[in-house]
């Protein structure tokens, strides 16, 4: 078990992705504070691996959490080696539909600034403790390339790229590895919701010819 005793901390823990993540992270032998908004999600990552998994309740977007939530991991489990910042929404819309508001501020508040809290709360936290850490940023394949009705989403990505690659410049001397991984289209809720909303956008511009 490749990370036998390590404890790890991942956000979006509910989710598609999170949830096989905490799977793998539990079956390479490490602890893990699964974090994510919905206590049901929560509740049943409890009941699915035991006392390997301590869970909490995190708003991304609120950076006093975020450094709770990293601080959780030193009180609960004696440390902390791995922060992954995977919680992540889209909300599919046309860009020229878009309320600036409600369209690009919610996503880009819980895709990117949670992204950056979650660096800075990780980072700060190895450097106090004077110990190696590696965070890992959930970003997406649309962070480098155009796609439709996901402006906002793939803006959101390609920021996560580049902040990846600042961070683990700046921190790299520090012992703090910093990286992201970028999936293509994987079998979860979010891209049937975009998939959905594609075909609906393209019955709306036939009905118009």
């Amino acid at each position: 078990m490749r990370l036998q005793d390590k404890v790890a901390v991942l956000t979006g823990a509910g989710g598609g992705i999170g949830r096989a993540i905490v799977a793998k992270l539990v079956a390479e032998g490490a602890r893990v504070v699964a974090a994510d908004l919905s206590e049901a999600e929560l509740t049943q990552l409890r009941q699915t691996h035991g006392e390997a998994v301590a869970t909490l309740q995190v708003d991304v977007t609120d950076y006093q959490q975020v450094e709770g939530m990293v601080g959780h991991a030193v009180q609960h489990f004696g440390g902390l080696d791995i922060v992954i910042n995977n919680a992540g929404i889209a909300f599919p819309k046309a860009l020229l539909e878009h309320d600036p508001v409600a369209d690009f501020d919610g996503v880009t508040a819980v895709n990117q600034k949670g992204v950056y809290y979650g660096i800075l709360a990780a980072a700060r936290l190895f450097q106090e403790r004077g110990t190696p850490g590696v965070i890992i940023n959930t970003s997406s394949v649309y962070g480098q390339m155009a796609a439709e009705l996901s402006f906002t989403y793939n803006v959101s990505k390609a920021a996560v790229d580049m902040m990846t690659k600042c961070a683990a410049l700046e921190n790299a001397k520090k012992g703090i590895r910093v990286n992201a991984v970028n999936p293509a289209v994987i079998d979860t809720a979010m891209p049937d919701k975009i998939a959905e909303a594609v075909a609906q956008a393209a019955i709306t511009t036939a009905n118009h010819l």
